[in-house]
């Protein structure tokens, strides 16, 4: 891209930063590069992924480096700062219904042993019984969740079984990123592909499988929460998504309780450590 040395005691250095990151940013999405790098003025690198979601292509930039060496010399406003102390660590688990993804998740935050937080998807199905509002789902009305899909407020959202949405709101990503937070996601199958696309080696996928599609039928059975019908539909999604697990990074087969947890945690501690 075109590089131009800019004002170093200006306070609209990110601002210029943007602007003058459009040109080059615009050239490579008309050539049909999917993912690309470039620097600007010799003092920031933007990282841009591209992916498509439901035919539209979209795009999301960051600035994945700053060649600047101290911000307080600067001038520079807290909320650009923040932008420097991204975390690398956002750990992605998803799974098939029944897998145990939650149950998962929920002991690792509960035993506290890494910093984490939790970012909580929305949905527009009803709670079940004990959950809350905004603590395990944002839960909001079918037209609630259209008018955010229309403006952009989610940064992946899928319509996992017929007039059933789930997705990730782009605010609960980014206030943590914001903060330094490492984040953890409890995501659908297909969500979790598109966020890797966005986040690239930053994020990592981990898919929990039920040990066979018989012992998934069970738990649904035994979860006491679904007709007959709906299991059905649940148990046919649950085998088209095992057929996408060799498509994440890890795979952990939850056959018991205690090993999975095990095994998420060391996967969980190996990429935030790194």
């Amino acid at each position: 891209g075109e590089e131009r040395i800019l004002p170093k005691d200006s306070e609209e250095l990110i601002t210029q930063l943007y602007a003058q990151a459009q040109r080059p940013m615009d050239r490579y999405l008309r050539e049909g590069d999917d993912d690309f790098s470039f620097s600007v003025g010799g003092l920031a690198r933007f990282r841009v992924n591209t992916y498509r979601q439901r035919g539209s292509l979209a795009a999301v930039v960051r600035v994945v480096a700053f060649g600047i060496p101290d911000w307080q010399e600067l001038h520079i406003p807290p909320q650009v700062m923040e932008l420097a102390n991204l975390t690398d660590g956002m750990v992605l688990v998803t799974g098939t219904a029944g897998s145990g993804k939650s149950t998962i998740i929920n002991s690792i935050l509960e035993e506290g042993c890494f910093d984490l937080d939790f970012s909580v998807s929305a949905t527009n199905r009803n709670p079940r019984p004990g959950e809350e509002d905004g603590v395990h789902y944002h839960f909001l009305s079918t037209e609630e969740f259209r008018n955010a899909v229309d403006s952009g407020q989610f940064i992946e959202w899928e319509e996992v079984y017929p007039g059933r949405y789930y997705g990730t709101l782009r605010s609960e990503i980014d206030r943590m990123l914001r903060h330094g937070h490492n984040v953890i996601l409890d995501i659908d199958v297909r969500g979790a592909l598109n966020v890797k696309k966005i986040y690239g080696d930053t994020a990592r996928t981990i898919f929990i499988a039920p040990p066979s599609i018989e012992e998934l039928r069970r738990r649904l059975e035994q979860r006491g929460t679904d007709d007959a019908d709906r299991i059905a539909t649940r148990v046919g999604r649950a085998a088209y998504e095992i057929n996408l697990a060799p498509e994440f990074d890890e795979r952990v087969v939850n056959d018991d309780l205690d090993t999975a947890i095990a095994r998420t945690k060391e996967l969980i501690s190996a990429h935030i450590d790194n």
